[in-house]
């Protein structure tokens, strides 16, 4: 039997409740001041070593993290219908059923702001350009993102679950510390099947420090009995300063 639609997205929710609280302040759409960077600018040569980061927590904010799983298993429904009420790049609203206190919840947006990026390991970019279309790869080394195709033409990017192609601007909020200032573009795809909901972000950006390219890759795919979720930030040099 099919899920219904609201169960399904309700799962897709609970399924990234803490990143997409915890990084509500990662991304946020920007003020169009300037022109946005080129894609092509923003991509890690072929043959390019990549820096794997990981978002690293400290014990207190796992805790309470694990507190909001807890209370969104038990009113997925619910919490789909809140998630609708914040306004992007801010995050939820507070509410008692989500399994905190107001001062715990005041300290969860806290020590989320306080997330550190550190390298977990290296990997290598593979990123091959015919005409208005690039392929970047990763292999075995990166699941859920093993092959991306960037069309420039059409501006979309294909990825392994599914073609995303509603395009932004972005630039990281002035409060955030994961990564510093950057400037970037962002694709997304938000897709409900009979029996399935799909959200993919996929970002490409410049660090405003350091100069680096940062790619950001976010997937949450939920089935009638499973789900996939992938979640990468990759540092790297690029090919040109600007």
């Amino acid at each position: 039997m099919a899920m219904k639609p609201d169960m399904r997205m309700a799962r897709l929710a609970m399924a990234g409740v803490a990143a997409w609280l915890a990084l509500g302040t990662f991304n946020s759409p920007a003020q169009q001041t300037a022109p946005a960077p080129e894609a092509v600018d923003l991509l890690p040569a072929d043959g390019a070593a990549v820096d794997v980061m990981e978002l690293k927590a400290p014990p207190r904010l796992d805790a309470l993290t694990k507190k909001l799983q807890e209370a969104a298993a038990k009113d997925p429904d619910w919490l789909l219908a809140h998630t609708r009420k914040a306004k992007p790049g801010e995050p939820l609203p507070y509410d008692p059923r989500l399994g905190l206190t107001r001062d715990e919840y005041d300290e969860y947006l806290s020590l989320a702001k306080e997330l550190k990026l550190t390298k977990v390991r290296a990997a290598t970019a593979r990123v091959k350009r015919d005409g208005q279309r690039v392929v970047l790869s990763f292999g075995d080394d990166l699941p859920g993102l093993k092959e991306i195709a960037l069309d420039l033409k059409a501006d979309e990017v294909a990825t392994p679950f599914g073609v995303a192609a509603d395009r932004s601007r972005v630039r990281a909020s002035e409060g955030q510390k994961a990564t510093g200032p950057w400037d970037g573009i962002q694709w997304k795809k938000v897709e409900e099947k009979p029996s399935s909901a799909t959200a993919v972000t996929f970002a490409l950006g410049k660090l405003k420090d350091s100069g680096r390219g940062m790619l950001y890759y976010d997937v949450k795919h939920v089935e009638e009995e499973s789900k996939a979720v992938f979640y990468y930030v990759l540092l790297y040099d690029l090919k040109t300063a600007r």
